[in-house]
């Protein structure tokens, strides 16, 4: 595979990657539990007393069994061959640095061909090394135990689960809101895991997709309070100076608004809302409109397909007309994948 093959993958993994590790942020013991048992309590190290050395997904001091150690958590959605490997040398600098045993374990919510443990090395027929690590796929967990067990803080994780079909992820949605009430920016952020991982799983049927979908439009009010969604209204505020433009969450929501001279224009999407300020009388609506419009093109597409973000730009930058960027932005939240994101965008003018 070529290194520009191997770039989008690596971008899109590390967004779902981030998204495990702050996931775990907020009733870490309980949420660590669910992959290891027998926790006591935990504490996060921090990236400064990890680096230089280390940049791993979570480490964290654990009592468990009265024994404190140490838990090493790597979230791989796409777990390269050496992953073993990696997770040795995580061990041995981890095990150098605090002298504490070492939990390594891998946590793989989509499906992978990553080698099961140990890792052994041979010399002459004789092993010279025997590393244990764990590895968790969440795709062979029934998605029906996470209910049973009402581990609500953790239903972000069921789209990626073994039998996650509507019934079961909308009474999910169901005891999320009930779970956060009072709580909206909580709920929001389990929220927005739970779509982004929807958006890539296997284990939900497409229709189910849909009509899982649809039912989160229920809930769009709280995903707007998402800190994620916040910081980048914010953003699109500044850019935007009398305009202010809020701009919505990576895997696509985006609202467009127009306060024109005497009437306001809204556009809502789907998965996403972005809504954009007056653009100014003498400016005048259509051009304020479009530009308002292509803004939204781009960010969409930079929050569901990365690499396609330069493209993107340079192609939607030729369209002026609102009317058929208006059908663009129909079009572009609704793509299921990135394949098909491409083939839109070529057959935009160059």
């Amino acid at each position: 595979m070529s290194e520009e093959q191997q770039e989008p993958k690596l971008h899109q993994q590390q967004v779902y990657d981030t998204s495990f590790k702050s996931l775990l942020q907020n009733q870490t013991v309980e949420k660590l539990n669910f992959f290891v048992e027998g926790i006591e309590s935990a504490r996060e190290l921090s990236e400064k007393a990890l680096k230089p050395s280390l940049n791993v997904d979570g480490a964290y001091l654990i009592q468990q069994n009265r024994v404190e150690k140490v838990l090493h958590v790597e979230f791989e959605t796409d777990p390269a061959s050496d992953m073993p490997h990696r997770m040795h040398e995580y061990c041995g600098i981890l095990f150098r640095k605090y002298k504490k045993t070492i939990i390594s374990l891998v946590v793989c919510p989509f499906r992978t061909s990553i080698a099961d443990p140990p890792l052994r090395m041979i010399d002459e027929g004789e092993e010279v090394l025997v590393f244990h690590y764990r590895v968790m796929r969440l795709w062979q967990y029934k998605a029906y135990k996470m209910l049973e067990q009402h581990l609500v803080f953790l239903y972000a994780l069921l789209p990626t689960m073994e039998d996650a079909n509507y019934e079961v992820l909308a009474q999910a949605l169901e005891e999320m809101k009930e779970y956060y009430e009072g709580q909206p920016k909580e709920l929001s952020t389990h929220l927005l895991w739970f779509d982004t991982l929807l958006w890539r799983t296997d284990t939900v049927s497409s229709e189910d997709q849909r009509r899982v979908k649809t039912k989160m439009e229920q809930l769009d009010d709280f995903l707007e309070q998402s800190p994620y969604v916040q910081k980048k209204k914010e953003e699109g505020r500044e850019e935007g100076r009398e305009e202010g433009r809020e701009i919505g969450r990576e895997i696509g929501i985006e609202e467009g608004r127009e306060e024109g001279r005497e009437e306001g224009r809204e556009i809502g999407r789907e998965i996403g809302i972005e809504e954009g300020r007056e653009i100014g009388r003498e400016e005048g609506h259509e051009e304020g409109l479009a530009e308002g419009l292509q803004k939204a093109f781009v960010t969409i597409v930079q929050g569901r397909f990365p690499p396609l973000a330069e493209l993107a730009q340079q192609r939607v930058s030729q369209i002026t007309k609102p009317d058929k960027l208006d059908l663009l932005l129909k079009q572009i939240v609704t793509i299921p994948d990135e394949t098909t994101a491409r083939w839109l965008l070529s057959t935009l003018a160059a």
